[in-house]
């Protein structure tokens, strides 16, 4: 029996050395294939086109572990694995790991690649899914939460959160002095230009004239220019009477323009002038009430045209005022004279006074003589 075993396994070993120096002959092994390409040492096939190869896989720090890499010599370069963490093919080669060109960054080296796992420096800190602003150029950023509407300023140490400029008082903005002017901030600045204007002399500021049609080469000049110019002008257009305007009330009416009238019972006693009205004023029709002529006719009134005969007048004629009383009968009046001091210059008709109606005493002033 034990011989017939190692018979056996003779045989068995006799048929695998058999296979091996066939393997080796043809210096190609195919897997799935009974045809591998000659050129390739092992090629593999799927045989339903559903399977692919897998190489080993790692994560970064596996790859790294100096328990493996320290094994790793130039002999092995060309070794290949699949970091698990980066999802990115390295193969070694002369000393350290190289990434094969990854398709999402077109990065052949992924070894100087950002993700958002690596963790920043300089003035930032954290990794890049959540970065924190340590410092701007070196200089420290204070931790304090901001709120809205404010902003980052430099105090000179480190920059601080604090509200907007628009904050700020002119006393707390800083100019850069320039000029005449010596002040550095914007409230010293406004009371040192005040100072200016304050004792600056209008003489002294040059004008120019040459559009002006002025002939003042100073501003006080031409100010006084001005002024002596638009003397007694009117500059109020707003209360000018155009030609075709027409009064909004009042006793005038019509336009401007066209002449304008007195309007229908508006001239009062008080518009007209005492002793203006004279006999051709008074309409013939008037028919003025004896009670408004002095003296009062009262109920007695008279309106006559001719002369007073006995058919229309009775009595002696007493009541009458300047009239020398007399019997008046039938027919005409007697022989009435004119009252004293009743016949005034009106009543005398023009060049009928001759020497003789000239009183001897009368001693007429010399420079009413012609």
């Amino acid at each position: 029996m034990e011989t017939t075993t190692k018979f056996v396994r003779l045989c068995l070993l006799m048929m695998l050395i058999a296979t091996f120096h066939n393997g080796f002959s043809q210096s190609s092994v195919g897997i799935g294939t009974t045809n591998p390409n000659s050129n390739a040492v092992l090629e593999l096939v799927s045989s339903n086109n559903d399977q692919g190869f897998l190489i080993p896989r790692m994560t970064t720090a596996q790859r790294n572990d100096a328990s493996f890499t320290s094994k790793l010599t130039n002999t092995e370069n060309g070794l290949m694995i699949f970091d698990s963490d980066e999802g990115q093919l390295y193969f070694w080669f002369n000393g350290q790991w190289v990434a094969t060109i990854n398709s999402l960054t077109g990065d052949a080296d992924a070894s100087d690649d950002i993700t958002n796992t690596s963790t920043a420096g300089g003035d930032l800190s954290g990794t890049f899914d959540n970065l924190n602003i340590n410092s701007i150029q070196g200089n420290p950023v204070n931790a304090a939460t901001p709120t809205v509407g404010q902003i980052l300023k430099w105090d000179g140490t480190q920059w601080v959160v604090q509200d907007d400029g628009d904050d700020q008082t002119a006393a707390e903005v800083a100019v850069t002095p320039g000029g005449n002017l010596a002040a550095v901030t914007v409230q010293a600045a406004l009371i040192e230009l005040q100072g200016d204007l304050d004792n600056l002399d209008a003489a002294q500021i040059p004008y120019d004239n040459t559009t002006s049609g002025l002939t003042s080469t100073d501003a006080q000049s031409a100010i006084d220019e001005l002024n002596t110019s638009l003397s007694g002008v009117d500059t109020n257009a707003a209360d000018d009477v155009l030609d075709t305007d027409s009064p909004t009330g009042g006793d005038i009416t019509g336009s401007f323009a066209s002449g304008l009238i007195l309007s229908d019972n508006t001239v009062t006693s008080a518009k007209i002038a005492d002793g203006e009205i004279v006999d051709s004023d008074v309409s013939a029709t008037a028919a003025i009430d004896g009670s408004k002529v002095n003296p009062d006719f009262g109920s007695q009134n008279i309106s006559t045209t001719g002369s007073i005969t006995g058919a229309s007048f009775s009595g002696d004629g007493s009541a009458l005022t300047g009239v020398t009383a007399a019997s008046v009968g039938a027919g005409s009046v007697g022989t009435p004279e004119l009252a004293d001091n009743s016949v005034n210059s009106a009543k005398i008709i023009d060049g009928e006074i001759v020497d003789i109606d000239i009183s001897a005493g009368a001693a007429i002033d010399g420079n009413k003589i012609n």
